[in-house]
């Protein structure tokens, strides 16, 4: 039966951003109450909008629909051709503004999600346009194998710089590419290693779910958040740390959180799904009671506050939470779904 609602729910929310798609095939994230960031002027917010179409890319192909198969075809092939619309001729997708190197990441995973699955020459060779330039591609320092971590350029940095929040999503995406059979300079995984091993710390006498924590950046002094550890823990899976030795971080993550598992505001309905997309794939990846007891509290956070009124915006889901007035209804919606979509596996990273 639950997984009848998820499913349910899923359809529901794709239909919702097939409809709300514009003709030229991206989709407008202030329209639906997001695209305000740092800089509100309209280059921001189109660099938003490159971030919100790689989101609803990354939803639709999560549930099977390539620039090839699927009832959304016909939307997957406009929102890629969009986006190598607005492919630089170095390879960064989007204008370049302060919020780049998020929109550069995720839509770039969005492209090398859809090469992977649609085989369509001309988005493989935008997306490996785009991880060129995420490892550094073009940069002055480009044969360095000492490159760390991001932050809001679209390219990984030469020294120990960067923060876990950007470095998490160009992490998944040069995850997603290498698992699309798309170059990876192998100095770039060093980098990730690198980065990685800086903003880690360690496990401390006494506390029970300390270990594998991780910090904002490689200087910060604190000992790290949950969401943070969150990304944290997840990259290391990614990249080939045992799911057995993240234990205390994966632990800390779960029960440090206020409120324990994924919980919606009494009031709004709202979740922090920032934190809750990045715990569901690290719990996912644990498997076991640690996946069912996270999957149950996720579900009853989701899907009772999905709108189902019949209305313009039947199937989404309102705008509620600490990132949602930077990436709005559709954002918000997208990263839902990608939550509930983690049974159906078809998004090659998460292999």
């Amino acid at each position: 039966m639950e997984a009848k609602k998820t499913e349910s729910a899923v359809n529901a929310g794709l239909a919702w951003l097939a409809r709300v798609q514009e003709a030229d095939g991206h989709w407008d994230s202030k329209k639906f109450g997001g695209g305000n960031f740092h800089n509100p002027n309209k280059a921001a917010a189109s660099s938003v909008d490159v971030a919100a179409t790689g989101m609803a890319l990354l939803a639709f192909l999560g549930a099977g629909h390539t620039e090839k198969v699927g009832r959304y075809k016909d939307n997957v092939q406009r929102g890629v051709a969009w986006l190598l619309k607005s492919q630089q001729a170095n390879g960064e997708l989007g204008p370049s503004t302060d919020i780049t190197g998020y929109a550069h990441a995720i839509a770039g995973m969005a492209l090398s999600e859809a090469a992977a699955m649609g085989r369509v020459q001309a988005t493989r060779e935008a997306a490996q346009k785009a991880v060129d330039r995420t490892c550094g591609a073009g940069a002055k320092w480009e044969e360095d194998s000492e490159r760390a971590g991001w932050s809001y350029a679209a390219y990984q940095y030469q020294e120990l710089y960067g923060d876990i929040s950007n470095s998490g999503w160009h992490m998944m995406f040069v995850k997603s590419a290498k698992v699309a059979g798309l170059h990876i300079n192998p100095s770039s995984i060093e980098g990730i290693t690198r980065f990685l091993d800086s903003v880690e710390r360690g496990k401390k006498e006494g506390e029970p779910y300390s270990g594998h924590r991780y910090t904002y950046q490689p200087r910060t002094p604190n000992e790290g958040t949950e969401r943070q550890t969150a990304i944290g823990c997840l990259c290391r899976l990614f990249f080939g740390t045992p799911p057995e030795e993240l234990k205390g971080g994966v632990e800390y993550m779960l029960h440090g959180w206020p409120g324990g598992y994924p919980k919606a505001h009494p009031v709004n309905g709202g979740v922090e799904l920032y934190y809750v997309y990045y715990g569901t794939l690290v719990t996912f990846q644990m498997g076991g009671e640690m996946w069912a007891k996270w999957n149950e509290a996720m579900q009853q956070a989701l899907l009772p506050h999905q709108i189902k009124d019949g209305g313009a915006n039947d199937g989404s889901w309102n705008p509620e939470g600490q990132f949602a007035p930077v990436w709005g209804r559709v954002g918000q919606t997208a990263m839902a779904l990608l939550c509930l979509e983690v049974y159906y596996r078809y998004l090659p990273m998460y292999r």
